[in-house]
């Protein structure tokens, strides 16, 4: 893998560890000051080492890298969102801060947001036009609504719904308490236009703004 996005690294404070050799991955992290938890960031290969543009720490929630690309830049926005449980001050603040972040970005840039949202997304009907159908549940809760709803209000679609894939492979974790997956979405991309990987396997949509 030429590049993953990482939450819960739980390091101090934020900054680049560089890797000497070429096998070695470059870690930009963004993580609390005084205490070991959350924490988000990007391990790096060798191949994009060269390609990277700049890195903004931002929160422990929120931090972003900016890549050179063949017709457009690309910034990645890494997050990692209040659990289902957390207060709705919290989660309010988070996406309104995610929301100032994808404003701040360079306007002709390709914007990919990946990361883990602790949500989980429905098929309901009325979501159509911001998810796909492929989604591991029926009904969303509270996160998942808040996700649409970002969405929704930011011209954009939740990509992991789009794509078919066996149930097994939807889950991205699971209770220890009971049988249930959990499927938190962590895919989350710009809609109308189709950027593809140079391995052409991947599509991620993205809007010109």
């Amino acid at each position: 893998m030429d590049l993953v996005a990482l939450q819960e690294i739980r390091w101090l404070g934020n900054g680049v560890q560089n890797r000497r050799g070429s096998n070695r991955y470059d870690i930009f992290y963004s993580c609390h000051d005084r205490h070991h938890m959350l924490g988000t960031g990007f391990a790096v290969g060798p191949r994009l080492k060269s390609e990277i543009i700049g890195f903004e720490a931002i929160n422990d929630r929120l931090c972003t890298l900016r890549m050179r690309g063949k017709f457009y830049n690309i910034s990645l926005i890494n997050v990692h969102a209040p659990t289902e449980d957390k207060e709705e001050e919290e989660k309010d603040l988070f996406y309104g801060r995610l929301a100032k972040t994808i404003k701040s970005r360079p306007r002709h840039d390709l914007i990919i947001i990946l990361g883990d949202f602790n949500a989980k997304i429905g098929r309901e009907p009325v979501y159509r036009q911001y998810t796909g159908s492929h989604s591991l549940h029926e009904h969303s809760n509270d996160n998942g609504s808040r996700l649409v709803q970002f969405a929704a209000a930011n011209n954009l679609v939740v990509g992991s719904t789009k794509f078919a894939r066996r149930d097994i492979h939807k889950a991205t974790g699971s209770s220890s308490f009971s049988r249930i997956n959990n499927n938190n979405q962590s895919s989350f991309t710009i809609n109308i236009r189709i950027f593809w990987c140079p391995d052409n396997s991947t599509a991620f949509a993205y809007t010109a703004r």
